[in-house]
């Protein structure tokens, strides 16, 4: 299996109308992929196989007034049907050369401790964790 990545814009969002199960976590919608999709700063590469995106890789790039610009992956799902067959190693590859092309010094990622897959995958592909502790704040009414 070879799948094709590419990073998407306003001019190849059409591949988004053929995604398979459980890519993304939840249902897409219109005007979310709008708005992502023209904002400058954000990233997302999708893993096509045949026509119909099989992975996807979300991130953003943090511009900092006092330090190195960085990229934070959000977001990365691979349809169960096609998990451990280096999708998701290819989505983070070409981050990382994007992360080089625009001059950023760090991408990072976060996941859950109990998440071994997805700390297999993050050294596997050269990061080095560290255990951090996240606060949230909910705005929703």
């Amino acid at each position: 299996m070879i799948a094709d990545v590419i990073r998407l814009g306003p001019g190849n969002r059409h591949l988004l109308l053929n995604v398979a199960e459980d890519v993304f976590d939840d249902e897409l919608v219109f005007d979310r992929i709008e708005k992502f999709l023209n904002e400058k700063n954000h990233i997302l590469i999708v893993a096509c196989l045949n026509g119909r995106v099989i992975g996807q890789l979300t991130a953003m790039v943090h511009r900092h007034l006092d330090s190195p610009d960085e990229v934070y992956i959000d977001n990365l799902g691979v349809t169960p049907q096609h998990q451990r067959q280096g999708v998701a190693t290819k989505l983070i590859e070409r981050m990382l050369d994007i992360g080089r092309e625009l001059g950023c010094q760090n991408v990072w990622v976060a996941t859950d401790l109990d998440n071994e897959a997805a700390a297999a995958l993050y050294r596997q592909t050269g990061a080095v964790g560290a255990t951090v502790s996240m606060f949230s704040y909910g705005l929703a009414e």
